[in-house]
């Protein structure tokens, strides 16, 4: 269930846009934004990840200067921006803290090799590079229906490079967890 509020947001924003224009959608998607995140707060038990801290952050920095400032270009760039960070996140983490920020997030949920957070910490940053990149690419050479559209199907290729990692880490599981899960699927 959370995994679907996460992408209300988004949605309601592509309905107003139609609807409504781009104005009226960044403001729908600010509010929204913050709705999602309270609700996620609620049933969280009280607490938000450290990804959507910064989700509703950058959201409520990039979508109010938007609206403040009636220019969209504000919003278009905050993909790049975040992406871009987050690469930026995981690579100084490594190099220059020597510790793993994907690991630090995900470790408590999932047991790997640290090789294998390595691994997966580089393609991240690799991944969001690339996303940044094209970003940019669109709001520099495309208009804003076409940002639009890249929007809504971008969506799909963050889903597609998650189950890619799915696959990679299932596949690199230690042998405890992966009897744990057999076993759990035996039980009634």
């Amino acid at each position: 269930m959370l995994a679907l509020l996460d992408f209300a947001p988004l949605i309601l924003f592509f309905l107003s846009y139609k609807l409504k224009g781009k104005f009226f959608a960044i403001g729908v998607l600010l509010v929204a934004t913050w709705a999602q995140m309270l609700l996620s707060y609620l049933l969280q038990g009280r607490k938000l990840e450290p990804i959507q801290k910064f989700t509703l952050i950058a959201v409520s920095l990039f979508a109010s200067v938007a609206l403040l400032l009636r220019n969209e270009k504000v919003l278009q760039w905050w993909p790049t921006v975040l992406e871009v960070s987050l690469s930026l996140v995981l690579i100084i983490g490594l190099h220059a803290w020597h510790k793993n920020p994907l690991k630090m997030l995900l470790d408590s949920k999932l047991t790997l090799p640290d090789f294998v957070w390595h691994h997966l910490a580089y393609a991240w940053a690799a991944f969001c590079l690339f996303m940044a990149a094209l970003n940019a690419y669109i709001v520099i050479f495309q208009s804003y229906d076409q940002w639009m559209s890249f929007k809504l199907w971008s969506r799909l290729l963050w889903l597609a490079f998650a189950l890619a990692q799915g696959v990679y880490i299932t596949k690199r599981l230690p042998p405890e967890a992966a009897s744990f899960t057999k076993d759990s699927e035996d039980t009634p």
